[in-house]
């Protein structure tokens, strides 16, 4: 199976949860992401204005009720716990600089 099919079956159709989704790879990785038709995708970071800018990018080439913001640190262990019973993601990014 070519790398790309591999890629697009992990992500299509599945809930996705990207850490550090507000910096510089991480907001790359959250459009890439959703051109990829996930089933839902969590962004996760710490900086508000950074986790603004990317929900406003997403909002422009996506339903917004595909994609949900969550402000908070990957250091949080109980928001991480939380938001991990929450949404029950399939797979995890993590490109968050800390921790």
């Amino acid at each position: 199976m070519a790398r790309e099919n591999r890629i697009e079956k992990a992500i299509t159709g599945k809930t996705i949860l990207l850490t550090g989704a507000g910096g510089f790879i991480g907001s790359a990785l959250a459009e890439a992401i959703m051109r990829l038709n996930p089933r839902h995708l969590i962004l996760l970071d710490q900086s508000e204005r950074n986790l603004n800018e990317i929900d406003l990018k997403l909002a422009a080439i996506a339903v917004r009720n595909l994609f949900t913001s969550v402000l908070g640190d990957i250091c949080d262990t109980t928001l991480v716990r939380e938001v991990l019973q929450h949404y029950r993601p399939h797979t995890v990014y993590h490109a968050a600089a800390g921790c």
